[in-house]
């Protein structure tokens, strides 16, 4: 009998030891594909602000659904530590004079710069690491749009057409000497302007004209819209006197009309729009039609709102730069005349034909970046949870929620936000979708969330948006340029001192105050004078440095 015990025992214990050897693997055949092997134990410290949205349902992003989701998933704790925005500035300079960070830093501009972030031990040269980041590099390098393939059904890519937003991991995340400086977030299709002229269609059909494409076409509308009443502004102009934001009108005279620096066809940086000759040509057309009334005599001193009400009370033709496509003014308008109708108005050319390079548009660059510091002790731990942000389960949860609660699934695989969702749409993005850190951001979320017709229709806002885009390229758009110490502080304090002699020239130009023809030499050489010439070198320099 107690032979037969000890057997027993001894086949108990076997029996014990296979199930232990086999629970492991059992273990690790149910863990998730975003699992990070190594993490059992880890501790990520991450500072990054939190929006004002999350912060009404948690006290941290640990206790987002998202991220306890991830952690579930990659087996990685995480800390966060949230400044204010107004913090983030002092706390960094505070973690640079001790030299001690957190593991990972979210939108930490460093003072100098990226090069000097690396050269003075805070951020981490993260090429070292490029094996532990494939999903990031995939996003961020594909030129195609075969990284959303997922996310683009073909019935939505007949409706909006995506075009893949240009790669920048070459020129934005790298530094002056080649450092990988962050991991950000990723645009992976081209954002449509968002901004642009608009156009009162019912005057048009009420006289009998088409929206103007051309210069010659507008200065027709403009004229007949004066026709139309004594208190009837034509157009408005922005308070500058040109448009910075969409170039509506500069466009068709060859100039970008930005704050800044433009390129020219051949990539080097151009001269400010403020002293080239076609601006001139341009002040001499606003002047004229300053002079014959067209315009609104007191556009320096209004603001959007001023011209918002000029336009709901049925008195302003044309408003060049609103942010708001014209749906939700015609939505808006509650005044008398109930043909009330705005439209986009493209982008003008000089005559037909005319192929423009400047159009209002976003370039690739670092936004929501994260930057990996000195202080981490797990760097390859901490690559590889960047990383998971880049991974399609990943994505799914970010951009979408959680299925069943904002979001299913469509029949042709399309993801569809819930009613739900559409009726708590502002508390349940704060609260269940997130794109704060890094990941991927695509247009196409943009759309559907506006309106749930969106998925079987250009929602309101790309109707405008297509307008605006035309067939306008980008050639005289800036790329990212990172500027090298205080060099952007000089370029910056020197164009200050430029526009603030510019810009009361130039609104005196367009009132008549000032003869553009007899002072114009004189106004070229102030400006320059003032710094122009050494602000477009530093540009210049940046620009070459940045390879």
């Amino acid at each position: 009998m107690k032979q037969w015990n000890r057997r027993l025992a001894l086949v108990v214990l076997a029996l014990v030891l296979a199930l232990s050897s086999i629970a492991p693997a059992m273990a690790d055949t149910e863990k998730s594909d975003l699992y990070i092997e190594g993490s059992d134990g880890v501790t990520l410290t991450v500072w990054c602000t939190i929006s004002s949205g999350a912060a009404k349902a948690y006290t941290t992003l640990a206790e987002h659904p998202f991220f306890i989701w991830l952690k579930e998933k990659t087996g990685v704790n995480v800390e966060f530590y949230h400044p204010s925005y107004e913090q983030m500035d002092q706390q960094l300079n505070l973690m640079i004079a001790s030299g001690d960070f957190y593991d990972i830093l979210n939108g930490a501009w460093y003072p100098g710069g990226p090069q000097a972030g690396v050269d003075e031990g805070c951020f981490v040269d993260l090429n070292q690491y490029l094996d532990y980041l494939p999903d990031y590099l995939r996003y961020a390098t594909d030129t195609t749009l075969e990284t959303e393939d997922w996310l683009w059904t073909d019935a939505l890519k007949e409706i909006y057409q995506p075009t893949a937003q240009e790669p920048f991991l070459d020129h934005g995340c790298l530094t002056s000497k080649g450092e990988l400086w962050c991991v950000t977030q990723v645009w992976r299709t081209e954002y449509l302007p968002d901004a642009g002229a608009l156009i009162r269609k019912d005057w048009l059909d009420e006289l009998n004209l088409e929206v103007p494409t051309t210069i010659a076409e507008l200065e027709e509308v403009l004229a007949a819209f004066k026709t139309l009443g004594d208190d009837v502004i034509p157009m408005e102009l922005p308070a500058k006197g040109y448009d910075e934001v969409t170039g509506n009108i500069a466009g068709a005279f060859g100039f970008r009309p930005a704050y800044y620096f433009a390129r020219t066809l051949d990539g080097q940086v151009d001269v400010s729009n403020l002293v080239k000759p076609e601006f001139k040509d341009y002040l001499h057309k606003v002047n004229e039609w300053y002079e014959a009334g067209y315009i609104d005599p007191d556009f320096m001193n209004r603001d959007d709102a001023a011209a918002e009400a000029l336009l709901l009370s049925d008195r302003l033709g044309i408003w060049l730069a609103s942010w708001t496509e014209s749906d939700y003014y015609n939505n808006l308008y509650d005044g008398e005349d109930e043909n009330f109708e705005l439209v986009a108005m493209p982008n003008l050319v000089m005559e037909e034909g005319q192929q423009l390079h400047y159009k209002q548009y976003y370039n690739s660059s670092p936004s929501n970046y994260l930057s990996l510091t000195t202080s981490c002790k797990n760097p390859e731990i901490a690559c590889q949870w960047m990383n998971t942000f880049f991974k399609q389960e990943s994505l799914e949860r970010q951009l979408f929620g959680e299925e069943g609660v904002t979001y299913t699934k469509g029949e042709d695989g399309a993801y569809v936000y819930t009613d739900e969702f559409y009726a708590d749409m502002e508390n349940l993005r704060d609260t269940y979708l997130f794109g704060g850190l890094a990941g991927v951001d695509s247009v196409l979320t943009m759309y559907l969330r506006s309106d749930p017709s969106a998925y079987t229709q250009p929602a309101a806002r790309v109707v405008d948006q297509l307008v605006w885009a035309g067939d306008c390229g980008t050639e005289f758009g800036m790329p990212y340029v990172v500027f090298a110490d205080d060099d952007w502080g000089t370029m910056d304090s020197l164009m200050a001192e430029v526009h603030t002699y510019a810009d009361p020239m130039v609104l005196r130009f367009i009132n008549g105050s000032a003869d553009i023809d007899a002072e114009w030499d004189n106004y070229v050489a102030t400006v320059n004078a003032l710094g122009l010439e050494e602000a477009q070198g530093l540009w210049q320099m940046s620009l070459d440095n940045m390879g």
